[in-house]
Formats: structure tokens, sequence, C-alpha cells
């Protein structure tokens, strides 16, 4: 009911990724799934529209493909909301979902320096004790 009552398109891909989450800590895994996936297109049509802001748009799609369990895809994208985002407060969260694909790909080194980057931006709280979590075991899905 979230997503159907939502106004705003890109606001929309945050709920598909929300309710994903709360799929996956009720144990629905395939509801999770086709939240995921719905984040994910719906991040790629805003990308190829040019609407908005861009980088959260490439942020959402790297999050979306995270949980997807697609590292590499999300590694595309997430790598150009780096290059692209200026604002420190979405930087930390870039470099959780950075990390977070690299845990996946199992180069838990690098992973670890991006955990550790979240910790130095002045990003969400929630973002930060995620970074501290995954800074002691890595991610999956």
């Amino acid at each position: 009911q979230a997503a159907a009552k939502n106004k705003l398109p890109a606001n929309g891909i945050d709920i598909d990724i929300a309710l994903g989450d709360a799929y996956v800590t009720a144990g629905q895994v395939d509801s999770a799934g086709s939240r995921y996936q719905a984040a994910f297109d719906h991040a790629k049509v805003m990308i190829s529209s040019g609407a908005g802001d861009s980088p959260l748009h490439y942020l959402r799609a790297g999050k979306a493909a995270v949980r997807l369990g697609s590292a590499k895809v999300a590694l595309d994208y997430l790598n150009l909301a780096f290059f692209l985002e200026e604002r420190m407060f979405y930087l930390g969260q870039i470099f959780l979902a950075l990390g977070q694909a690299h845990d996946l790909l199992g180069d838990r080194q690098t992973a670890l320096e991006n955990y550790r980057k979240v910790l130095k931006y002045p990003t969400a709280y929630l973002d930060r004790q995620e970074a501290e979590k995954y800074l002691q075991k890595a991610y999956h899905n």
C-alpha cells in the first residue's frame, strides 16, 4: 500500500527497497526479490529518463542490485554514483553499498575499506551501525 500511495516516482524506489528489506526480515524471500527487482527496474528508468537527482538514482540502482545478489552490476552503478555525488551524507551510503557488493564478491579487504569510509562521513546513524556490523562480519544476502 505504501508504494501504491506514493506520488513521487523516485521515492517509490526507496519504498520498494525498504519493503524488500521488511520481507527479508519476515522470511518472505520471493516477495523481497520482486520488490528489489521493481526498485532496480524503476531506478534504471529514472536514470535513462534523466529525471531528477541522478547520483541518487545510480545509488538506488546499486543498492537494489546488491540486494538481488548482482554485485558486479551493483559496482557499476555505485561507482557512477560515487563519481557524480558531492554530498557527504550520500557518500556514506555509497560506501556502505560498495562494501556490501565487495563482500558478495568475496573481496573482504576492499569491503572493509569501504565500511571504514562510511564512518568517516556524516551519514545516517543506521548506515553507521550497519558499517560497524559489517566490519565485524561480512555482508551476505
